[in-house]
């Protein structure tokens, strides 16, 4: 009994040394360097064995050296363009290792709280362009614009100025529709790098600086408008007798 206790215990001591293995490497962006690290102490020389694409071919199939720097080795891998998880094998000496590392679109690591949290902000979105609809149909506009000039006929001007820039959104309210838009955009397109789905983030992305240039036609219409409204209001003061243009 004792003798089988002491080769275990001897065991145990020797297999760090022959063997040394790290989990992972941890995530890495995609086309960005992947610097392979290991810590091999009392060494002379590292070498990666073997490196294995996600899609199980070799990008590296014999030994090929690896920087030391004190007791550590390191290696620079450039090609990470493929999706998914990588394999890398080495020896330092008579140490032998390996690790993975995951390749992702945006470098991060997707979960399931991530994705619980996005779909949680598109709904809440979603959600407010269907309230601002709900209360643009319940407005009264034209009362609400008599009110304003009421306002600035009592000399109300603050009142005036923060009820015409909400008369003027909520009037056009394609405009808010228009900006709640871009959160949900950016949304999508961050949970199609979460999943690496290179084509729709392409397509995302091409839409995404339309819909930027989109903000420039959208803003001259509406500040088009409340020139318009602004004007209409001084000639109805005008006509009214009062301040301006007297």
């Amino acid at each position: 009994m004792k003798k089988q206790v002491m080769i275990l215990l001897l065991a145990l001591l020797i297999l760090p040394i022959v063997y040394s293995y790290q989990e992972s490497l941890g995530i890495i962006k995609q086309n960005e360097p992947a610097s392979l690290i290991q810590t091999c102490y009392d060494s002379t020389e590292g070498f990666i064995t073997r490196v294995v694409y996600p899609d199980k071919t070799f990008a590296i199939n014999e030994q090929t050296a690896m920087t030391k720097n004190g007791d550590n080795f390191n290696y620079s891998f450039l090609n990470t363009s493929q999706l998914g998880q990588y394999l890398v094998y080495g020896i330092c000496d008579s140490q032998v290792w390996q690790y993975d590392f995951e390749v992702t679109v945006n470098g991060e690591k997707t979960t399931i709280a991530t994705s619980i949290i996005h779909v949680l902000f598109i709904t809440f979105f979603v959600m407010l362009i269907f309230v601002f609809y709900y209360l643009n149909n319940k407005i009264n506009f034209e009362k609400w614009n008599d009110s304003i000039y009421n306002k600035y006929l009592s000399r109300n001007f603050i009142k005036v100025v923060f009820s015409a820039i909400l008369y003027n959104f909520m009037k056009n309210s394609f405009v808010i529709y228009y900006l709640l838009g871009f959160p949900i955009i950016i949304i999508l397109n961050e949970i199609a790098m979460s999943y690496g789905l290179l084509t729709v983030i392409t397509v995302l992305n091409a839409f995404l600086v339309i819909y930027s240039i989109g903000v420039i036609l959208v803003g001259v219409y509406f500040f088009s408008y409340v020139q318009e409204w602004v004007m209409d209001l001084i000639e109805k003061v005008k006509n009214m007798g009062w301040g301006i243009g007297q």
